[in-house]
């Protein structure tokens, strides 16, 4: 499989923000990045074999589809938040969901702005 190397810039907010939700989940974030860099691969070969747009439009695509992935895990973490029970609503478990979904909230806000 032939690799391409990528130049990421984030801004300090957004790594901030990936650097909370990967610890209050418990990931690595090089397996996190290696991951989403795979699926920004694989949905941009897609893309570009289907589409002849341009590449800040592609690249725009392609940023709505990781936030909608993001959105999927931040709702999905937060029903679990939902469902812990209330005994347990002050309990590490609970607060390390809440974070992971305060962060994945404010990186999703600050990817759906940076291309308003």
């Amino acid at each position: 499989m032939k690799t391409k190397q990528l130049k990421v810039s984030i801004e300090p907010v957004i790594a901030d923000a990936f650097k909370a939700a990967c610890a209050s989940a418990g990931v690595s974030m090089a397996s996190e990045l290696s991951r989403f860099m795979g699926d920004y691969a694989n949905i941009t070969a897609m893309a570009k074999k289907r589409d002849k747009t341009s590449t800040r439009a592609r690249r725009r695509k392609t940023v709505k589809e990781i936030t909608a992935l993001l959105c999927a895990v931040a709702e999905a973490e937060g029903g679990y938040a939902d469902n812990i029970p209330e005994n347990l609503s002050g309990s590490s478990a609970y607060d390390a969901a809440q974070s992971a979904v305060d962060a994945l909230n404010e990186a999703i806000s600050l990817l759906e702005g940076a291309f308003e």
